[in-house]
């Protein structure tokens, strides 16, 4: 895992949304990196931006969960509707 956060970091730098999803997937496991929800969510939120409908999905899983974010369900739906 360690090995990959570098690339999808590279990725989501020339904002290739699923690299910002992919590296926000690897903070929300621990996957490769300290786990950090709020670090997540900003991945996961710039994937969103950048219509890739994985991050926005992931986005309001979080939203939906309250991880790294207050829970939001209208905000949940209103994002699993735009993935």
């Amino acid at each position: 895992y360690a090995k990959a956060v570098e690339p999808y970091r590279k990725a989501c730098e020339l904002n290739n949304g699923l690299g910002c999803n992919n590296l926000g997937v690897m903070y929300g496991k621990g996957y490769g990196v300290e786990k950090d929800y709020a670090k997540a969510v900003e991945l996961y939120r710039k994937a969103c931006e950048l219509n890739n409908g994985l991050g926005c999905a992931n986005l309001g899983w979080m939203y939906d969960e309250g991880y790294g974010v207050k829970k939001d369900y209208a905000k949940a739906v209103e994002l699993y509707r735009k993935a």
